[in-house]
């Protein structure tokens, strides 16, 4: 099982920015005089991240039904989680929610955090993390990942010291670590309240039962998130990888960092919570 994709829906941009080959794939160009929203949501490409974010949960639904559902996945199910996924719903309520975010951060560090993304390393490491997530759907290729990171980390890689920089740096690990809580308290309460336990809860104890999961979640991300990372910029060279961190730790990618994962986590506890529902409404046989 894809075990952090399943429990925090995706990562929602773990680097700011995210190879189809060697070559960059072509960007359009934007008009002159574009909003920043626009500029980030292009730089970021996050109009093909919306579909990859659909294929992940199509894939972690199936992973959930056969935890959930007696007979598995089925033909229903999926339609209902592609409809929660659907990217040109996300598109909308991911770009009010980075509007907003955007709005809370000073202009000028959001205006050199996209200068950066806009240069050639800002877009390749941008289309790094674009693929690593498309590929690590995959369980084996997750497997992989987290083999190659227990290794750097047996042999004291200096790579992986650097990747511990842009986690500890950026502050990754925490924010991550909360999302995931708060998504799977968001499930909990859409499942409840469409009398999905045999046994109703309430809201205090389902947060207290989303506590108890806290230290094995902490521990799946704590090996799960540099194991991706190390994934995605694994092409790039040392001193490239030293530069984005450089940018990634900066008080300018930082605060992008921030209102951006903070926009992923208002859409994905949002939509936690509806599947939530789904489920619970999948066992009971009735429609959304």
């Amino acid at each position: 099982m894809n075990r952090v994709l399943m429990l925090l829906g995706c990562l929602a941009g773990v680097g700011l920015v995210m190879p189809a080959g060697p070559a960059l794939a072509e960007s359009r160009v934007e008009a002159p005089g574009a909003s920043v929203e626009a500029r980030l949501w292009q730089a970021l490409r996050l109009d093909e991240m919306l579909v990859v974010m659909q294929d992940e949960a199509l894939n972690q639904g199936d992973e959930m039904a056969e935890m959930l559902f007696e007979h598995g996945s089925d033909a229903g199910w999926r339609k209902r989680v592609s409809a929660i996924h659907d990217p040109r719903r996300l598109s909308g309520l991911l770009h009010t929610a980075v509007t907003k975010a955007l709005a809370e951060e000073p202009a000028g560090l959001t205006q050199t955090a996209l200068d950066f993304l806009e240069t050639p390393l800002g877009r390749q490491v941008v289309e790094l993390e674009l693929q690593a997530r498309r590929a690590i759907i995959d369980q084996d290729t997750e497997d992989g990942a987290i083999a190659a990171f227990q290794h750097a980390l047996d042999v004291e890689a200096p790579r992986l010291t650097t990747i511990n920089r842009l986690i500890e740096g950026a502050d990754l690990l925490e924010p991550t670590i909360a999302a995931a809580l708060n998504e799977a308290l968001a499930f909990s309460k859409g499942f409840g309240a469409e009398g999905g336990f045999q046994m109703p809860m309430t809201d205090a104890e389902m947060l207290e039962e989303t506590w108890a999961q806290e230290p094995d979640i902490r521990a799946m991300i704590e090996e799960w998130l540099p194991a991706y990372l190390m994934l995605a910029y694994s092409p790039l060279s040392d001193e490239d990888l030293a530069r984005y961190v450089d940018f990634g730790t900066s008080e300018a990618g930082k605060g992008l960092w921030s209102a951006v994962n903070g926009a992923y986590e208002q859409v994905y506890t949002a939509i936690s919570r509806e599947m939530g529902a789904a489920a619970a409404l999948h066992i009971a046989g009735r429609q959304l």
